[in-house]
């Protein structure tokens, strides 16, 4: 906790926690608290199943599922492996857990590798889950169904690749398919907030170790030189932040609001730099109070948001 400056501006943390506990709330909305993800397990009579391992995700399995020797190269998803659900056939199914850093839920190095973009996303429920689907992405050679299940973890990302003009396709390739789980995860409703709602709990966290650790340089500084470089590197972490969330954030939206008073709380503090560059007393005292009310704004709209 930074103490009260009488020489500089008066920080207050609470934003920081408040906005971290509003989007850790969002995250968690409309769904019962659990250890972990799973869909119900059969009540039917079913085949001898197994379980597959891929990270932190589990998948239980009723057919024949075999690991693939040769995981297809997926963008965004680098060593993730993969198994082929039927026999003899080149179709693979890759799972991963990856973070949310594209709106779209899916890897942002997969969006962008896309021929011709992303696909309008379906409506599609994988073992009782919800899920955004992307059916029929054409990458290099292969084509692909893409399966983005988020999660408080991570989005659970579940490919289905074939090569393209082969004669089999992905379509089905999820049969067998009876369960997965996710140690330690909760389910998150998609929507099209919801890249932000789990990416800004991170975000503001790194913020915050910076704003901490600067402002006490800010207060400590015995001289403009010190002030400038600790109100510099405020600027640059306020902005830095915004560059990030602003991909995630859907425009006219509350979070679209948060990250403008993230670039106008950067701003302010770049302009107090520049007013201990000048050695004005004068310009000092104006950038303190922008700060304090760009700080303000800033705490309303995490809130709002």
């Amino acid at each position: 906790m930074i103490r009260r400056d009488p020489h500089g501006p008066r920080p207050s943390l609470r934003w920081m926690a408040a906005g971290l506990a509003v989007a850790l709330l969002a995250a968690g909305g409309g769904w019962f608290v659990a250890d972990r993800i799973a869909a119900d397990p059969a009540t039917s009579e079913a085949p001898v199943s197994k379980l597959l391992d891929a990270g932190p995700a589990r998948l239980r399995v009723s057919s024949g599922w075999e690991r693939a020797p040769r995981p297809p190269a997926l963008p965004g998803l680098a060593g993730a492996p993969a198994w082929t659900p039927y026999s003899g056939l080149g179709t693979t199914v890759s799972v991963a857990l990856v973070p949310a850093d594209d709106p779209a839920l899916v890897p942002a190095a997969l969006v962008k590798e896309a021929d011709g973009g992303l696909p309008r996303p379906e409506k599609a429920r994988v073992v009782g889950l919800e899920a955004r689907a992307y059916r029929g992405v054409r990458t290099g050679d292969a084509v692909l169904d893409v399966y983005a299940i988020p999660t408080t973890r991570g989005v659970l990302t579940i490919v289905c690749s074939a090569r393209s003009g082969g004669p089999e396709a992905p379509t089905w390739c999820l049969n067998g398919l009876d369960q997965i789980t996710v140690s330690g995860a909760r389910p998150i409703a998609p929507d099209a907030g919801t890249a932000y709602r789990m990416r800004v709990p991170v975000v503001l966290k790194e913020l915050d170790e910076v704003r901490v650790r600067q402002r006490v340089a800010l207060r400590r500084s015995k001289g403009p030189k010190g002030q400038r470089r600790a109100a510099r590197t405020l600027w640059k972490a306020y902005v830095d932040a915004a560059g990030e969330l602003s991909l995630l954030a859907p425009k006219g939206e509350p979070p679209a609001r948060v990250v403008a008073s993230l670039r106008d709380t950067g701003r302010a503090y770049r302009q107090l730099g520049d007013a201990a560059k000048k050695r004005s007393r004068r310009s000092w005292a104006r950038a303190r109070t922008v700060v304090a009310k760009e700080e303000k704004t800033l705490k309303r709209r995490l809130a709002a948001a």
